[in-house]
């Protein structure tokens, strides 16, 4: 998938939203929050349980290839949150209006329906997000892993987690 000789795990990590979360994922591309260069970088989601495409993780169509390199999203409690602000930050462009942008037909958002097992593999330039879950809907579990190839080194730019 990332047109490299060799594959080298950087970090993996349990997403879990439950029932009833109103948060949504907002949309981002995990390139942004490394401090990583180079193309060969991939994010495998794993699904845990079944998680019907509307509220599952949705992609943007193409996202990858503008190489966006943008303001780290907030994923723990608002704006008026402090944690997940990192210098440098504001210089960076804030991601485009999704939704807006899927109505108008600019993007085209790509989503599916996914059993235990099922796997995505994905550019980690690609933008995604997903919805809150409904009250009724079942708890939606996902095992993400980063994969990095032969040409990633690392780059201590302003914006992203140290």
């Amino acid at each position: 998938a990332m047109g490299s000789r060799s594959a080298h795990i950087f970090y993996d990590q349990l997403l879990v939203k439950e029932p009833g979360t109103v948060a949504p994922t907002p949309w981002h591309n995990d390139t942004s929050y490394w401090q990583l260069a180079g193309d060969q970088i991939c994010s495998v989601w794993l699904a845990l349980d079944v998680v019907p495409a509307d509220v599952g993780v949705a992609y943007v169509k193409g996202s990858h290839k503008t190489k966006l390199r943008h303001a780290i999203t907030n994923f723990s409690g608002g704006d008026h949150s402090t944690k997940n602000t990192y210098e440098g930050a504001d210089r960076l462009d804030q991601v485009p209006d999704v939704e807006a942008l899927a109505d108008s037909g600019d993007f085209r958002l790509l989503k599916w329906d996914m059993n235990p097992g099922d796997v995505i593999i994905f550019n980690s330039y690609a933008l995604h997000g997903a919805p809150g879950t409904p009250a009724k809907a079942s708890r939606r579990r996902g095992y993400a892993t980063r994969w990095c190839g032969d040409d990633v080194t690392f780059d201590a730019r302003p914006g992203t987690m140290p």
